[in-house]
């Protein structure tokens, strides 16, 4: 069962991560499916990774996590976090992403929305930036319907399974 909501909408929430979500968010997140697109790699996940991320998260000023919850159900579907903040620069990447069981539902892009909106009303960002894999194609229309404008374009930059060397795409959105 998440923690306390940050920010309501109508399909998902952003709640914070409690121990008790690792086993659920080991699971949805073990999925490669899921991990296909992060760019860190194939190797398998082990329960004791997610207390080491849970641990790093907890105590990391230049980030925070947010577990996506499901509307009505408390569910924990997908984390979602700013990263890299440079709170004198007022500036934060993104970072998102939705077990396979709740793809194809609206609940990344929502969840990018309510992530944005934290972060310009509440933190008083300025600016937030996302990278994404040329191939993933849904990340890139989530960050798109949330107005994300592309910024830069590195090319063969990242060597991606099955698809080899792909150009890594830049997005931001000012305030």
């Amino acid at each position: 069962m998440p923690g306390h909501i940050y920010v309501k909408g109508e399909k998902v929430s952003l709640a914070s991560i409690v121990r008790g979500d690792l086993p659920l968010i080991w699971r949805l997140f073990g999925d490669p499916e899921v991990r296909r697109f992060m760019g860190i790699g194939v190797t398998p996940l082990y329960p004791e990774d997610e207390e080491e991320w849970y641990e790093r998260a907890r105590r990391n000023r230049s980030q925070i996590v947010f577990g996506i919850v499901e509307t009505g159900s408390d569910r924990l579907v997908g984390v979602a976090d700013l990263h890299g903040i440079a709170w004198a620069a007022r500036v934060a990447e993104i970072g998102y992403w939705v077990g396979r069981e709740y793809w194809g539902r609206g609940y990344a892009t929502e969840a990018v929305s309510l992530l944005v909106q934290y972060a310009f009303e509440m933190l008083g960002l300025e600016k937030l930036w996302a990278r994404v894999y040329e191939p993933n194609r849904a990340s890139i229309a989530v960050l798109e319907k949330n107005g994300f404008q592309p910024a830069g374009r590195l090319k063969r930059h990242a060597y991606l399974p099955g698809h080899g060397l792909v150009d890594v795409l830049v997005y931001e959105l000012l305030r």
